[in-house]
């Protein structure tokens, strides 16, 4: 008998991540950490700064670089482009509610958590057409139609003026597609299949 696979996606809790307070209506946040250039490229960081170059009305955050990483974003000098580190969830959640958008410029990525953690906090996202990134934002955000420096400042362009009713459509989106209780209810469900059913 063949087996049959069924993915499913994390859950993720709206009552850890939510609004709270008033937006920075130009703060850009992405989170990634980690130290060495490779990684950096693989999560879009590169194509990020470029962009805070390109953009000098944003207010570019990054939390999370260190060590090889952290100094090569130093040495670009970028005046609006704030580098942060690590933080715990409570500090990190802070950012997540001031960010008006959320920006993922991955070269490869699975669901990205950090986005969706975003989403649930009504940051506008925005990213590219790259792993789950897509299919997180769906129509609740904006997708750069290249990992190009112009196609992803037309796409964070859009987001900053978006209508602020576009990041509550973003935590709706999170909670009745990704929430923890929709994960819960499709591995009971697996379970109960598998298991033998009694003579």
């Amino acid at each position: 008998m063949k087996g049959r696979i069924q993915v499913i996606p994390f859950g993720f809790s709206a009552q850890k991540w939510y609004p709270a307070g008033e937006k920075e209506n130009n703060l850009i946040l992405t989170v990634s950490v980690g130290e060495d250039l490779r990684r950096m490229r693989i999560k879009g960081l590169d194509l990020f700064a470029a962009a805070a170059q390109r953009l000098p009305e944003g207010q570019f955050m990054i939390i999370g670089p260190q060590g090889e990483m952290l100094n090569h974003l130093r040495e670009l000098q970028i005046p609006n482009l704030q580098l942060l580190p690590p933080l715990p969830p409570a500090e990190l959640l802070s950012h997540f509610q001031r960010a008006a958008v959320y920006a993922q410029f991955s070269i490869r990525e699975g669901l990205p958590n950090a986005i969706l953690e975003g989403m649930l906090c009504e940051c506008i996202p925005v990213g590219v057409p790259a792993g789950g990134i897509p299919e997180a934002i769906g129509d609740a955000g904006f997708m750069a139609a290249s990992r190009s420096v112009e196609t992803v400042v037309e796409a964070l362009h859009q987001a900053l003026a978006a209508d602020r009713q576009l990041g509550r459509k973003a935590r709706e989106r999170t909670m009745i597609l990704f929430s923890e209780e929709r994960r819960r209810s499709a591995l009971r469900e697996i379970i109960a299949g598998a298991a033998p059913h009694a003579n």
